[in-house]
């Protein structure tokens, strides 16, 4: 009877092991999974809220009618070629750029444990003979140049800061990557093929999201902010 009590104690241990490699295993395959399927279904989720429709055309026309950026400026001089108005990106390349800031934060254990979000940043185009010489610039057409446009950096939250950071060069410790402005300050060379996220041009997959499209120029289909 003490015999068959023993083996059965051992066989006991024997499934409490298997069973807790078992889950971990599978845990951690699951966690594995999640980080290349990142879609998450919000459908029973009521929180979003957007804006009117006249709240948006006040606010695009408002700018629109601002002088001071309605038009080109050159130095101190004011051009009569009209600026920016809108920034146009394919739907495809803002789920990539999302994708990869969730991929990197689930690759290291972080989905639930950071408030990630995207910061927009006006920019400006330089010349055209410097965009030509400029990495990142050489591809985009002439017409952009001198233009206003956006670029967007992802963001985590950090003491209630909303800290810029990029999720291809994490470089920190667990969940608190280095910041963008830690990488400037010391001069850090990213050493990889391709560019850290923050540079322009978003032909590249390791690029900002930076020029999808204007309007103008082109003269494109936007409603909001034309008279």
């Amino acid at each position: 009877m003490k015999t068959t009590s023993i083996i059965l104690n051992f066989v006991l241990i024997a499934v409490v092991l298997y069973l807790g490699f078992f889950n971990r295993s599978t845990a951690q395959q699951a966690q594995q999974r999640n980080c290349n399927i990142l879609c998450a279904d919000y459908s029973l989720d009521n929180s979003f809220r957007g804006i009117d429709l006249h709240l948006a055309k006040l606010l695009a026309d408002n700018y629109a009618k601002d002088e001071g950026k309605k038009f080109i400026g050159n130095g101190r001089n004011m051009t009569t070629t009209e600026d920016a108005r809108n920034a146009w990106f394919p739907l495809e390349t803002i789920k990539r750029f999302i994708w990869q800031i969730e991929s990197a934060a689930c690759k290291k254990s972080c989905t639930n444990k950071m408030r990630l979000g995207i910061r927009i940043y006006y920019g400006k185009y330089p010349d055209a003979n410097t965009m030509l010489q400029t990495p990142g610039l050489a591809d985009v057409q002439s017409r952009y140049a001198l233009h206003h446009t956006v670029f967007m950096v992802p963001t985590f939250s950090d003491g209630g800061r909303d800290v810029d950071f990029d999720p291809w060069h994490w470089g920190g410790s667990g969940c608190k990557p280095t910041s963008i402005k830690e990488y400037l300050a010391n001069n850090w060379k990213v050493q990889s093929p391709n560019i850290a996220i923050l540079a322009a041009g978003y032909t590249r997959a390791g690029d900002a999201q930076n020029h999808g499209d204007m309007s103008p120029p082109p003269s494109g289909s936007g409603e909001f902010g034309t008279e």
